[in-house]
């Protein structure tokens, strides 16, 4: 038996929801089957809690930009009446789906009633990245001058000094220019 016959037999095995899925998807190849059956809402394991915006925001953003989708999180939607549209708005809703499956249920939630990819994405950093909040900083500076080795095993702590180390950076990034710095001051 060739390879195309197996495919063929190991497609009309697959079953969504009781159904064939040579039945419900008749013009798809096996090869494009396997790309949609694959975990869909899997896009990461990190789930935006509230507090881990910064590692959240990198894993979605890596995920999306490996399968070229990144534009979403990026780019307002086209014209209603432009002839991409409909593809647009099928493509956004899955990536739409895909935020709020890594996101908990209460933040999901939340962002359901947003119209577009780009939109929960804003929404998201707005709510949840500590970007110019003040009290995030302050809590964050506290846990760095109480963080200690305690009875955490060598790894764990490096990777908690490293997640620390980033969440700070993510909110005052490290720089040496003057003007920046007057700046930051100037907001405090």
């Amino acid at each position: 038996m060739n390879h195309a016959d197996s495919s063929s037999q190991q497609m009309a095995s697959l079953k969504v929801d009781g159904t064939p899925v040579s039945s419900t998807v008749p013009s798809m190849s096996y090869s494009h089957m396997e790309a949609h059956l694959e975990s869909p809402l899997q896009m990461t394991s990190i789930r935006l809690d509230g507090n881990n915006y910064p590692p959240w925001k990198r894993a979605v953003r890596i995920y999306l930009l490996g399968r070229g989708r990144v534009r979403f999180l990026e780019q307002s939607p086209p014209d209603v009446k432009d002839p991409t549209y409909a593809e647009w708005e099928q493509e956004n809703a899955v990536i739409r789906s895909f935020l709020w499956s890594c996101m908990d249920s209460q933040l999901a939630a939340n962002m359901m009633y947003l119209d577009s990819s780009k939109e929960v994405w804003d929404q998201a950093a707005i709510l949840y990245s500590g970007a110019d909040n003040i009290t995030r900083m302050c809590d964050l500076f506290s846990d760095w001058f109480k963080f200690q080795h305690s009875d955490m095993s060598t790894i764990d702590h490096y990777s908690s000094y490293i997640s620390l180390c980033q969440q700070l950076d993510t909110l005052v990034p490290f720089t040496v220019d003057p003007i920046v710095l007057v700046e930051r001051q100037e907001k405090l």
